[in-house]
């Protein structure tokens, strides 16, 4: 708001290349040089992490996180009051889907994203139609599936959460896919 100010932006690859050019400037003399020429010392603030993507790609990102093996992965883009409606129909919140993650019975071997078949995305909503394929255990017996989601999410404050999910009964990967 001062039009005396003038602010410099720079992109760096990483916090030590950053401090390594400031220390390389304070040594060669340019900020007492600058200093000569302004009113105030140059204020340096400390690199920042910026994400500079598009609503597209967050969600994106968001439904590859929900396809990795960790499944703190991608709960941490659920929403607290999620509801997740599993292949039987059974709804499950957010604290019921980290007990049956966590549960002796399942034991997540490999998941990965397949293919994202529809997304639209809005100012504070989007919903997505994706394909995944999960090796698992479910009390004991060997699961390889490919299946099915949705996903309606908000965007709150800038952060995609996903408020509301579903995941078809798997099919081999032998099988057919439902959307070619």
């Amino acid at each position: 708001d001062d039009p005396n100010k003038i602010v410099i932006w720079q992109r760096w690859e990483s916090k030590e290349k950053q401090q390594a050019y400031i220390q390389h400037r304070h040594e060669d003399g340019s900020f007492d040089f600058l200093g000569e020429l302004v009113a105030s010392p140059p204020e340096i603030i400390p690199i920042q992490e910026m994400v500079m993507k598009t609503d597209e790609e967050k969600v994106r990102d968001v439904i590859n996180d929900m396809c990795q093996v960790d499944y703190k992965v991608g709960m941490k883009h659920m929403h607290d009051d999620c509801v997740f409606i599993r292949p039987s129909g059974n709804p499950l919140d957010k604290k019921g889907w980290e007990e049956m993650m966590t549960n002796d019975d399942v034991k997540a071997i490999s998941s990965k994203l397949l293919t994202i078949h529809k997304l639209a995305v809005g100012n504070t909503g989007a919903y997505v139609c994706y394909s995944s394929h999960a090796k698992f255990t479910y009390k004991g017996t060997e699961n390889d599936d490919v299946a099915v989601f949705s996903s309606i999410m908000k965007k709150k404050n800038g952060v995609w959460k996903v408020v509301h999910g579903q995941r078809s009964t798997g099919r081999k990967p032998s099988e057919p896919l439902p959307f070619a």
